[in-house]
């Protein structure tokens, strides 16, 4: 048995600008791909030495040590931030994208109460010539 999309639905998807959607879809899919690949290699790293160990404070550290250890978190704490501003902009993008489909929903809901206005004024304006038909 096949189904059959109900007719505002299909009307819906003919309004959605799909070439915008299109056209902006491989931007959105490269800074997700990137985003993810970051993050799976800094997923991996976590386990190794790639975090900095704590000093032992029993014997204090020497400056070549802190030092060390101060660029290991300072470079850790670059690449999040800059994971973080990559996420943020697959974010707007995806918001963009998701305020543009919410705008043209409106919009097609604004349609079909228009329509359906039309049709029951319609039925109506039939069913009165029908009356007037048959009573003459």
């Amino acid at each position: 048995m096949i189904d059959i999309m109900p007719i505002p639905w299909i009307s819906l998807l003919k309004i959605v600008p799909w070439t915008d959607v299109i056209a902006s879809a491989p931007s959105v899919a490269d800074k997700a791909k990137k985003l993810w690949k970051g993050t799976i290699n800094k997923n991996s790293d976590i386990g190794k030495d790639s975090v900095p160990q704590s000093p032992n404070l029993s014997n204090p550290p020497d400056i070549q040590a802190l030092e060390k250890n101060y660029n290991q978190i300072s470079n850790r704490l670059e690449e999040t931030i800059f994971q973080i501003n990559e996420t943020n902009e697959v974010l707007k993008a995806l918001s963009e994208q998701n305020s543009a489909l919410i705008l043209h929903t409106q919009s097609m809901k604004r349609q079909l109460r228009f329509l359906s206005f039309i049709l029951l004024l319609t039925i109506a304006l039939s069913l009165v010539v029908t009356w007037l038909v048959l009573k003459a």
